[in-house]
Parts: structure tokens; sequence; C-alpha cells
């Protein structure tokens, strides 16, 4: 078997390119699944619940799609600056920045988790609910809480990718010099 031979440059586009494939695999299944949650948590509400659950239910989707666009740019930040580091070869670099994020983001969704359960009857009333609907919409909100810290799995996904192409790309790289 004959092995071709590539240069560094051809060798970090190759690996770039693969990076950027994977990771935009990544996001568009994390973003087709953000939408079939909804869809198949309205369906469920809707039809085990009733009309009045599924209004209320309506009533938290902008907060839905917050917490989804939250974690999709947590996701989107760390791998970016992981991936500066992995390009620079600074593996040491690399995971300080992994576990600073990974505090950071936990810290920050378990604090937006809380808020949200504390804050669940005003931030109701702010999304729309009238009178009718307050308790129902306190209600789910108060359960969806704690389902908020554990989206910060996805940035495992993003990170274990780019941390496993960012070694072989240093690994590469130290057997040139």
């Amino acid at each position: 078997m004959e092995r071709k031979i590539i240069n560094n440059k051809q060798r970090e586009s190759l690996i770039l390119k693969k990076i950027f494939k994977d990771t935009m695999i990544v996001q568009t299944v994390s973003a087709v699944m953000s939408v079939a949650e909804i869809v198949v948590d309205g369906a469920v509400t809707g039809s085990f619940l009733g009309s009045a659950e599924l209004a209320a239910y309506g009533l938290t989707t902008p907060l839905l799609l917050t917490v989804t666009v939250l974690s999709n740019a947590a996701g989107t930040g760390v791998s970016t600056l992981l991936g500066k580091d992995i390009g620079k070869g600074d593996i040491k670099s690399a995971e300080k920045h992994l576990f600073s994020s990974v505090t950071a983001v936990t810290g920050i969704f378990v604090l937006f988790a809380m808020l949200v359960f504390l804050a669940a009857r005003p931030i109701s009333c702010l999304l729309g609910a009238d009178a009718g609907m307050t308790d129902l919409t306190v209600q789910y909100l108060r359960g969806y809480a704690p389902s908020i810290p554990p989206l910060i799995l996805f940035l495992d996904q993003i990170r274990d990718k780019i941390r496993r192409h960012g070694h072989e790309c240093c690994l590469n790289h130290s057997s040139d010099r």
C-alpha cells in the first residue's frame, strides 16, 4: 500500500475540515433534537393532559427556546476556544479552558434553573399567562427547571470530538518536529 506524503499545511487543512464536519453534524443533530423535543413534548402534553395544559406549555416555548440557544451558544463558544488552543498545539491550555468552561457553564445553568424555579410565577406572567393559566404555567416551569442543568451534557459531545481530533493533530505535528 502506497502512502501519500502531505505537508503540514495540507494536514492542518484536512484536520480542520474533519473537525468542522464533525462539529457541524453535532450542531445540526442538536438543533433537530431540540425541535423534536418541543414537538413531542407538545404532543404528549396535548394528548394526555388537555388543551389548558397545552396552552400553558405553549406559553413556555420562548423560555425553552432560550435554553436551547444558550446551550448551543455555550457549545459553540467552548468548541471555538478549544479549537484555537488545539490548533496551536497547546493541549495544557485547552484542558485548562475546558475545565474553566465546564465549571462556568454548569454554574450558569444551575443558577438559571434556580431562577426559573423560584421566579416561575413572575416568568409565567411575563410570558403572557393570564389569571386562569398562571398556575398551570408555573407548574410546567417548575417541572422543567431541573432539566436545564443536564443540558451541559450537550457540551460534552462537542468537547470530546474536538479533543480527540486535537490530540491527533498535536501528535501528528510532534512527529514532524
